[in-house]
Order: structure tokens, then sequence, then C-alpha cells
């Protein structure tokens, strides 16, 4: 069906831009921009040999005849010192012309050029529909706010309640069209991922929901934050296009900000698994699924440092990790404006506006973001366009305080409420879990209590038949950590309202302590830490610590040793549990409240408690034991490493990873016991060369170390499985880290290597090889068609009463 637009919702510049991008495809030429100032006139130009085509674009929808005549004599006395260069001139409005109209306006325009041409609402509509891919892209066109984003939902998408519906039907009138949507454009339709990051409120979401309505008009199912992973596999593998999107996919404060345990692994594979898919296709074959990311830069070199799944995806598609910090400008200042001319309404308020160059001051602050700007801009107490621009400045100055004042009006039960929500799964938390922590408190008094925050603070969905709840804002999360770190009394009130140990967990690594100074956690360095206010609740916090692990190290008495049994995953949950609790001792013991310890011995007898655990372990294979090693010695290195533990600490970490290698020594002699050396040869070859780093961290158990000393049967083992699967492994890189883990050269294994073709037959040394990135240089820029500037012009028409030119 061809297009029948009428433009309203486009600002001028959106109209410009469309003018620009629909003449350039149609004419075949690229037509650009003058600065629009003083001695102006002319919006888009473009040279054909010596010879100029100039159009004027008029957006005036509703203008009548006489107000386009105006115009057209206006615009016919801007040019008389260079009509002779110009060989035609297109008049362009985006008023629905009569046949009349159009003549009269020609007649008025006679001598402009060679050749002069007018054209109206009708002719544009024309053109869009020769040209969809210029329509697609312009979808501030075709979205028609409410109506497109209910289509969106009705048509069995799933985005993630309604708050995402409303927040697209709100923003997307103030999308400014920029240079790293292309870009991402690019990364989706080279392999099908585009993850930007950036800093808090940059532009990531407004970037991926852009992305989010292209595919959408392409005809894929949106899939907005999907909680369960089995559900991505299923959504993968059928047929049905689809794009999905992750925000804030690592978290918004911290890595880990998510419930599930191994989120980043999975997330990695998943993202993996689309690469891979689209990999496979034909050349020119449409992608059918695609995956949007957002992150927090500093979330993400978080991730990137701490999972090596992340860290291999990262570093297999740089080309698509999208940088969305750096708007120039320009960009920075349309944005503005796009939000300052939905926002005000009053023409006196408007006209004080267009009167200096405040924005510039804006776009240059150093705290720009444009969540701030829509956060600000959609307060309707305005009196004045100073007020406005005040309180714009007094928000950038500290971002911090756009929540202060609506949060002190809250109700004791609303803050608390928050502040759970603040240090809690990111991705929501349902309604049971969110009543059970704020037991003091009747289910009436919770209830009111979302219901007054919806909308503002907080957003609803649903999961699995249960209500889920979330921060509305990422910076709202910010604000409460930060109000959390400044009140030790609201920290104790959280303590006092956990119900589980994974309630006081997440409090106890958001307060973990400054590192070394040459390597700090990204995420525990000036306000944001909650250290100093959990140093001020150091008793009751490790109170709650000790009765937690008081119910779960309990275990029935009385039973003899052998009839009731330990299962390996049991065990590593008591052990993980007990290095991390240890951990979170010594955090405060670091503290400002170091004085108020009690050292009772507690350390010594769960050690105790976690060694006699281990003489009830049950087991079944190496691989079993081996897995059980590394999840224990994951989280005993993530706690530890770049801290420096002082006072008995010190010796209860190092008892600590002694105790891990008891454990691993224990199953190691009762496996190769049970299973005899033959079978356990076999598995152990197997998990080294699988699980390499993991002998190399925590070092070898006895046996282990009693079985591989026959280096040269370990070496011809490995080339024989090269040889029989010399594709199955990167085997190069493998041999590499063999060699470094025992300091020796296999021979064997590298003789095999070039007999299987994977290193060239007269090379000595295995090289490095360093590919190529694939795609699109990174250092490349899309082409902008020469565009210049004119924010001044936007800024200015905010005075014009009947707004248009």
């Amino acid at each position: 069906m061809s297009p029948d637009y009428d433009f309203k919702d486009l600002s001028p510049y959106d109209f410009e831009a469309l003018i620009r991008d629909l003449l350039s495809v149609h004419e075949q030429l690229a037509f650009s921009t003058y600065r629009v100032g003083p001695d102006g006139g002319i919006d888009l130009q473009a040279r054909k040999g010596k010879l100029m085509h100039i159009a004027q674009c008029k957006h005036t929808p509703d203008a009548s005849r006489v107000k386009l005549k105006r115009m057209a004599t206006q615009e016919k006395g801007k040019l008389p010192g260079v009509a002779q260069e110009i060989e035609r001139y297109i008049f362009i409005t985006s008023a629905d012309l009569t046949p009349a109209g159009e003549r009269e306006l020609w007649s008025e325009l006679t001598g402009c050029a060679q050749t002069v041409e007018v054209h109206g609402r009708g002719w544009l509509n024309a053109l869009l529909a020769l040209h969809p891919e210029v329509e697609r892209r312009h979808f501030k066109l075709w979205i028609k706010s409410s109506v497109a984003i209910r289509e969106m939902l009705n048509g069995g998408v799933f985005l993630r309640g309604e708050s995402r519906a409303r927040r697209i039907e709100r923003n997307y009138l103030r999308f400014v069209h920029h240079e790293i949507c292309d870009v991402a454009e690019k990364s989706l339709e080279r392999n099908g991922v585009a993850i930007l990051k950036g800093s808090p409120g940059a532009g990531k979401t407004a970037v991926a929901e852009y992305l989010i309505l292209q595919w959408w008009r392409r005809g894929f199912r949106v899939i907005v934050d999907p909680r369960t992973v089995d559900s991505w596999w299923e959504w993968l593998e059928d047929d049905t296009p689809s794009i999905f999107f992750f925000d804030d996919a690592w978290g918004q404060t911290r890595l880990h900000d998510h419930a599930l345990s191994h989120h980043d692994k999975d997330l990695a594979e998943f993202l993996t698994s689309i690469i891979e898919k689209n990999a496979r296709l034909e050349n020119g074959a449409q992608r059918c699924k695609v995956a949007v990311v957002t992150s927090r830069s500093l979330v993400l070199h978080d991730t990137k440092r701490f999972s090596d799944a992340t860290s291999a995806l990262l570093d297999a598609i740089p080309e698509s990790v999208i940088a969305v910090e750096r708007l120039t400008a320009e960009v920075k200042s349309r944005i503005l404006f796009n939000h300052v001319n939905i926002a005000v309404a009053d023409r006196q308020i408007r006209k004080q506006l267009a009167a200096s160059d405040w924005w510039t001051r804006v776009a240059a602050h150093p705290n720009y973001s444009p969540r701030i700007v829509e956060i600000v801009t959609s307060r309707p107490h305005f009196t004045s366009g100073g007020q406005l621009v005040d309180e714009i400045h007094e928000a950038l100055n500290d971002p911090q305080q756009i929540w202060q004042s609506s949060f002190e009006a809250l109700s004791p039960v609303e803050q608390l409420l928050l502040a759970v929500l603040a240090v809690s799964d990111s991705q929501g938390v349902r309604r049971d879990i969110v009543t059970a922590r704020l037991h003091d408190y009747s289910a009436t008094e919770v209830g009111s209590a979302i219901r007054r925050l919806a909308g503002a603070w907080i957003e609803r969905s649903r999961d699995k038949g249960s209500e889920v709840y979330s921060l509305s804002d990422p910076s709202q999360r910010d604000f409460l950590t930060r109000y959390l770190a400044r009140e030790p009394l609201a920290c104790l009130d959280l303590i006092k309202h956990c119900r589980s140990y994974e309630d006081i967990r997440v409090l106890c690594k958001l307060g973990r302590p400054q590192e070394l100074e040459y390597q700090q956690s990204l995420f525990s360095i000036d306000e944001i830490s909650l250290r100093e206010s959990l140093d001020e609740c150091t008793a009751p916090l490790l109170s709650s610590l000790r009765t937690v692990w008081a119910q779960f190290s309990a275990r029935p008495k009385g039973v003899p040793k052998g009839l009731l049994t330990v299962s390996m995953q049991s065990f590593v949950d008591l052990f993980s549990t007990f290095i991390e609790i240890v951990v979170f001792h010594a955090d405060r013991y670091m503290g400002s409240k170091a004085h108020e310890f009690a050292h009772d011995g507690w350390v010594e007898a769960g050690m105790e408690r976690v060694l006699h655990s281990l003489d009830e372990t049950d087991f079944t294979s190496f691989f079993e034991s081996m897995d059980a090693v590394g999840q224990i010695y994951y989280v005993y290195s993530d706690l530890t490493r770049y801290r420096v533990f002082e006072g008995p600490y010190a010796q209860h970490i190092d008892w600590i990873r002694q105790a891990i290698m008891t454990s691993w020594t224990a199953w190691d002699s009762a496996v190769m016991e049970m299973y005899g050396e033959s079978d356990y040869w076999s598995e152990l070859v197997e998990a080294v060369i699988d699980q390499t780093d993991q002998f190399e961290d925590i070092g070898f158990p006895v046996g282990a170390a009693y079985m591989l000393e026959d280096l040269q049967s370990f070496d011809e083992e490995v080339s024989y499985r090269i040889e029989a699967d010399a594709h199955g492994v990167d085997w190069v890189s493998k041999l590499d880290e063999l060699e470094e883990l025992f300091d020796c050269k296999f021979e064997e294994s590298r003789k095999t290597l070039k007999v299987q073709g994977l290193v060239p037959e007269d090379d000595s040394l295995i090289e490095e090889v360093i590919a190529f990135p694939r795609g699109v240089d990174s250092t490349a820029r899309p082409a902008t068609n020469g565009y210049v500037t004119g924010a001044e012009a936007l800024f200015r028409s905010l005075g014009d009463a009947e707004a248009g030119a």
C-alpha cells in the first residue's frame, strides 16, 4: 500500500533529513546541507559538474496558500547573486498542495534557476513509495506512536511489560539518527550481533530501540530481555525471524547483577550461536536471528576480566562492540532540541529559549546525558525558559539530585522497597520475594506502595504467572546505591530485612573493599561502594552471616558414616559459601569498625565442619571431582584476586587454598583406587587437555602428578587425539598451553600438527597468527554526504510562532 503521511510527527530537522535522503537516492546525487544563518537560504545542495541543484525545505504541514506564497517570496529574495549558477531550484513543503497552489508558487519562484520545481505532500509520499528503504530508515514516519507500539504487542511480540512500550512511545519522537546507528546496523547485517557499550545515559538504549523498530518493520519478532535461558534456545531454533534485545545485559551497576549464576556464560554461548548461525548462511541470504545487547562500559570491562566465555566472545567480534559515548556536539544539540520542542508548548517560554545560545553550553557540559535531559524536560512545572535552563544545568552539575526530592517524599515502606530493588537482580524481583523481604509491613501496605511507585520508580511485568518488579531507570539504581552508601541506617534496615543468604551476600559483595591501587575493582570506588555504611553495621551483619552459616551447615546427627553421604554438589555449595563468608568477615576486619570483631574461633570451627563434610562426600568420576574443584576454585579466585588480607585472615585464606587441594587430592586418590590406573589415565588426559588452565591455576593432585610423570606417554596420547580429531580443537593454541603447563616440548604432537596440515611443513616454530578483523574497518566512518550542522536554526525556530521554516 502506498504511504500517505502528513509528516506532522517530524521535527524541522527530521523533515530536512528525510528530504536529503530522498533526493540523494532518487536523483542519484549526493545532497548535503549548508549551515543555516543570516545569509542562508539554501537547505540542500548538490553539484552536477559545475552546476548546482538547490532544494529549500519548508516543514509547514498546515500552512495556508498565503503563508506559502509569502515564504516563496522571501526565499527568492535570498538568492539574487547565485541564480545564474543554479541549474535547478526545488521548493519542497510538507503542506498538501493543489495544482493551482503549486502553479502559484512556481510562478512566484520563476527566475531562481534555469529550472524551478515545486513539490508538496503528495509528491513526497510518491517518492517514499518508490524508495521504501528510505521510509524504513525514517521510522518516525510510520511508527505513529501508540498505534504501532500496540501493533507490536498484539502481533506476538515479547516486549517486557507495558512500561517498555510506553518508553518507546515516549522516546521515538526525540530520537536523532547519528553515525552509531549506521555502524550498529552494519554489524547486525554482517554477523547478527551488535553490542552497544557506553556510560550511563549515553543513549545506548535509544540506538537499540531504533534497531528494534527497523527489524520489526522488516517482519521480525521482537523479544526483549527474555528471562528464561531455555526459551532463548527455543526461539533461536524456530523458523520465525527474531531480534533479541538484552538491555544492560551483564548488570546495571556491576558484574553478576543477575540472579542467574552463570548468566555471563549462557549469554556468551547464545550470542556465539547466533553468530555461527549467520555465518552458515549463503551469500545474500536474509538474516533470520539477530541480537542487540547494551552494557555499561565498566560492567563490560569487568565482565571480560572475570568471564572467560565473555572474553572469548568479545575477542572474536571486536568490530561488533560499538561505543556509544562520543556523540558530536551537533547530535547532542539536536537531541536536546527534540526534547525541548516536544516538552515546551508555551509560546512565551519558547521565545525565551530561542533568544540565547544556552543550548551550546548544555551540549558541551562534561556530564551531558540524553537521559538527564529527558528527565528534566519532562517536568511539567516550568514557568520560564530561564527556570528550565537552570534546572538542566543543576541536574548536569549533580546528576543524582534529579531523584533526591522525589525519593525524600516517599514513605518508609516505599523507600525500603526501592532499596531492596536497588541491590537485587536488575532483571526483576518476584512479588513473593518482595513481600517476604518487607515482612514488617502487611501485604496491603506493600501492594499500595507498589501501585504508588509504578510508572515513576517501578516497572511492572509478568514472568511465568508472577508479577515482577524492577527499577524503571538505571539512573535510579545509581542514585539508590549512593544513598545506601551515605546512609548506614538504611543499610542496617536492609540487613534486618534479609531473608536468605543471597540477600546478605549481595550486600556484602557491593561492600567489598578497595583493592590494590594498581588494580581496583571497578565498582568499589568512590561513593558507589557500600563499604563505609556496612562497616557501621559490622555487628548485625556478621551476626546475620553466622546465623545463615549455622543453618546452611546443619546436618542430621547420629547417622552412621556411610549410611548418609553428602553429594558432590552439596559439598561445593557448602565450601563455596564458607569461602564467601570468610572473605566477607575479612572485609569487615579491614574496615573502620575492626575493633568490634570477636575472634572466637568461628573460622577454625567452620573449616573443621567443611573438612568433616569432605570425608562424607560421595563421588562418581574424575571429571565430577575436577568440575567440583573448578567451581570451588572459581569462587576462591574471584573473591581473593587483587586483595591484600590483614591480620588472622591472611592465614585463614591460606588455609582455604590448602583445603581446596586437600579436597582434590582426597577425591583423586579415591577415584584411582576405585577405577584403576587405566581408566583413570584416560580420563586424566582428556581432563588436562580440556581444562589446562585449571591444572595451571590450582596444581596437580598427588595421583595425577604421579600418573603424568611419564610425559612421553602423554605426548603420544595427545598426538593420537590430534590425529583422531584434527579440527575439533584449536590444537596449535592448545599445544602451546600444554607445553607451558609442563614446561617442555611435545615433539611427537608437533610432528602430527605438521602432518595434519595445521602448521606449515617448513616451520620450526609455531608462529602466532593474528587474524585480520572481519567486516568493516573499525576506523572507517560512515559517509555523511558532507552534511553540515544547523542546530542553531532549530533553536531559533522555537521563537517562530508559526513553527515551520
